[in-house]
């Protein structure tokens, strides 16, 4: 079984800052969206301008939300997001 989760970050999230840096893919001509992927994800993380994430493909509802978690600390670690906290949704 594979597990789709979202959040939302209640804050915009500039997409740009993210181009560059590790794990990160962002072509705004190829999808309004920047994904996460490193040796610390379980599944793909996308992030949207209007600050929802998706992990799509985990395994299990824990590595959904690790992902999650994990990304929104990257993203206040990096300054382009301030605090951490999320609001999710999952689905199997």
């Amino acid at each position: 079984m594979k597990v789709v989760a979202t959040t939302e970050l209640g804050q915009p999230v500039d997409l740009a800052r993210l181009a560059g840096l590790e794990g990160f893919l962002y072509d705004q001509a190829i999808y309004h969206c920047a994904y996460l992927k490193d040796r610390n994800t379980k599944a793909k993380v996308s992030i949207s301008v209007t600050g929802k994430m998706i992990s799509v493909g985990a395994k299990s509802l824990a590595d959904s939300k690790h992902d999650l978690k994990y990304a929104a600390e990257i993203l206040a670690r990096h300054r382009v997001i301030k605090g951490t906290e999320t609001h999710n949704r999952i689905w199997n």
